[in-house]
């Protein structure tokens, strides 16, 4: 059959004038320059099955499953009910980009742990987690741990590896822990041994929030005490310059980390957990031999826990808050620039550099998309409107964007359900709903795997002590 009829079931279905695009590389892939009158029933599937009849694949293993987008948002309708949510005739023409819709990822291996895992962070050969039972992990690809390292006295609740500060031989990364400190990390590749290198001291309460820089030596925590600090991260000169004022040696007489048994996280009530601020610093555990350091710079401006922060370029830095906000901050002036009403606690904020849009993950069941360079921060950039909520079943407790080389336009979020949700910025529906933890997920890591592979690795953990390792075709 004529392949710009072969769609057509009646001669009286409804129509549009449709011009297909791609920016697919591979020539064979584009449909002719050439307007197709479709039927308004038809959905993405439909479409797809369209595409592929005009490339000849239908019948073929080569078959592809297609995406279309209309001014840049996703079809997740009808042709005909989006035409009229637009408030389009039938007479409009309509240009439909399409592209391969992304395929589910495909679970590997789990990583166990002993207790709830709060944080983890890779880079293009091992991830690194955090644990409330205090103790660091290190891990290859393949789920097997290679190392664990211990030296906080509670809960780790936020992780980071410091990229600048590393290189092929030793991989150097940051924690922040409900015992008030964070210390820095050294991996050594090649006996696969961790040792914590330093403490980072003077938060007055638990620290909850920890972002890094990978064009900076320095990183930032964030704290129940309302502050934000940075830190230096660079090992290079830690026994050079023992005795200077940002570094001193702990009395070899306190108790060592190593010879204890390794923290537990207590099932507190929430005003019971909140009441550890109030513990006097005098009793914070310090392991033997520790090297501190103190803060280069204190940030001040949040009435309550900083709960998220995000550190994408070196001139922005921007952090969310359990006071409903998320701020901009001049790390030259050491002020807030900017702030933006959320709402709602922030729980998570992460940003992406190749759309300039930043992801927000609330206690309202919320994510929110923000471009910081608009006054009101919020955007839509499916219906070019100053708000983009995207609502799920539970609490949100993680959001973050996938490796723009990869998936400029995913990103990842998880939930008190124990599900992850893969989603484009131009769809309001989730792609792929993970499914996998038995209690809740509390926090995501998405990121390009070894060099030689050419998928992308999604990482989840969760109150079900779990890492799980999702390979992203």
């Amino acid at each position: 059959p004529d392949k710009q009829q072969f769609w057509m079931n009646t001669d009286e279905a409804e129509t549009i004038p449709v011009i297909f695009t791609t920016k697919n590389v591979d020539h064979a892939l584009h449909v002719a320059d050439t307007v197709f009158a479709l039927p308004t029933t038809l959905n993405r599937k439909g479409l797809s099955q369209v595409i592929n009849h005009l490339l000849g694949l239908e019948d073929s293993e080569k078959s592809i499953n297609w995406d279309c987008a209309i001014d840049g948002e996703c079809l997740r309708t009808s042709l005909k009910k989006y035409l009229i949510r637009k408030r389009l005739s039938g007479e409009s023409k309509l240009l439909i980009e399409y592209f391969e819709f992304p395929e589910e990822p495909q679970q590997d291996k789990s990583m166990s742990h002993p207790d709830w895992v709060s944080s983890l962070d890779a880079s293009n050969t091992i991830l690194v987690s955090g644990c409330y039972d205090g103790l660091m992990r290190v891990w290859n690809f393949n789920s097997d741990c290679l190392a664990t390292g211990s030296g906080h006295d509670s809960a780790i609740r936020s992780v980071r590896i410091l990229k600048k500060c590393s290189n092929d031989d030793i991989t150097i990364f940051a924690s922040a822990s409900k015992d008030r400190t964070a210390r820095v990390w050294k991996f050594d590749h090649s006996d696969q041994s961790v040792e914590s290198v330093f403490e980072c001291v003077g938060h007055s309460a638990p620290l909850e929030s920890l972002a890094s820089n990978p064009h900076q030596s320095r990183f930032l925590t964030g704290s129940w005490d309302k502050q934000i600090r940075m830190w230096e991260g660079n090992i290079s000169d830690v026994r050079s310059d023992d005795d200077s004022s940002s570094k001193m040696q702990i009395d070899e007489d306190t108790p060592s980390s190593e010879s204890q048994n390794p923290p537990k996280r207590h099932k507190l009530s929430h005003q019971q957990s909140e009441a550890e601020n109030d513990i006097d610093s005098s009793e914070r555990f310090r392991s033997s031999g520790s090297m501190q350091r103190e803060s280069l710079t204190t940030l001040s401006g949040h009435q309550q826990c900083v709960s998220a922060i995000c550190w994408p370029s070196s001139h922005a830095v921007y952090s969310g808050s359990w006071d409903h906000t998320i701020r901009h901050w001049d790390l030259n002036k050491g002020t807030s620039v900017t702030s933006w009403q959320t709402g709602q606690v922030v729980n998570s904020l992460d940003f992406s550099l190749e759309h300039n849009l930043a992801v927000s993950a609330h206690a309202d069941h919320t994510l929110r998309l923000w471009d910081f360079r608009l006054k009101s921060g919020s955007y839509d950039p499916v219906e070019h409107l100053p708000t983009m909520q995207l609502k799920v079943k539970q609490w949100c407790t993680s959001a973050v964007w996938a490796p723009a080389d990869s998936h400029p336009h995913l990103f990842a979020s998880s939930d008190h359900s124990g599900n992850v949700k893969v989603w484009d910025i131009r769809s309001r529906v989730p792609l792929h709903t993970l499914k996998g933890h038995e209690d809740k997920a509390l926090c995501l890591g998405w990121f390009d795997a070894e060099q030689q592979s050419s998928s992308s690795r999604l990482f989840s953990g969760g109150a079900d002590s779990e890492i799980l390792n999702h390979r992203v075709p």
